[in-house]
């Protein structure tokens, strides 16, 4: 019972500096205000830990996060590890490789997850596509943001893919704001 007692405060304190930080600013993604959450690689390592600890407790418990299940994440969810990593990637990257396309609001939250410095380095400027390839082949995913995002067809600056990228900052800002931890 000191375990559950122990896990419900370090939930509380995690909530109480997640809104200290955050301080009534705007979460949401704006054109002339981008908000705490939208700062590229400024964006604090803890809203990311925060954000993979909220999902693997939803997934864990049977919630969905959207159309997501933990079934939908596969290995992804089954051998995720809660693990050191300091990296803001841009699933969409800054510069892309081809030159063919910009993503005018790269650093929007929803593009953003949190992996280690060297796969950083590593697939700085891979496309999306080639991102997910990697992490299927090596059957693993850095975070469970990065899983799901992993999950969408397309990912990208412009159609389907700049609304999925909308569509999954809303979710993961829904359940930042929404939790009890």
């Amino acid at each position: 019972m000191q375990g559950e007692v122990y896990l419900t405060e370090l939930e509380r304190l995690s909530g109480r500096y997640f809104e200290e930080m955050t301080n009534g600013q705007a979460l949401a993604f704006s054109e002339d205000n981008s908000g705490v959450l939208h700062q590229g690689t400024g964006v604090q390592n803890f809203v990311f830990n925060r954000l993979d600890y909220l999902l693997w407790r939803n997934l864990l418990d049977g919630k969905s996060v959207g159309d997501i299940t933990k079934e939908d994440l596969k290995e992804h969810f089954t051998s995720f590890q809660f693990a050191f990593r300091t990296s803001v990637e841009h699933y969409f990257p800054q510069t892309d490789p081809s030159g063919a396309r910009k993503m005018k609001d790269v650093d929007r939250f929803g593009n953003l997850c949190l992996i280690s410095p060297s796969s950083n380095s590593r697939l700085s400027n891979y496309s999306p596509q080639d991102k997910k390839k990697f992490y299927r082949e090596n059957n693993r995913a850095e975070s469970l943001k990065q899983a799901i995002m992993m999950n969408y067809p397309e990912w990208g600056p412009v159609g389907q893919g700049l609304k999925n990228i909308e569509k999954h900052e809303s979710l993961m800002l829904e359940v930042l704001t929404d939790s009890k931890a």
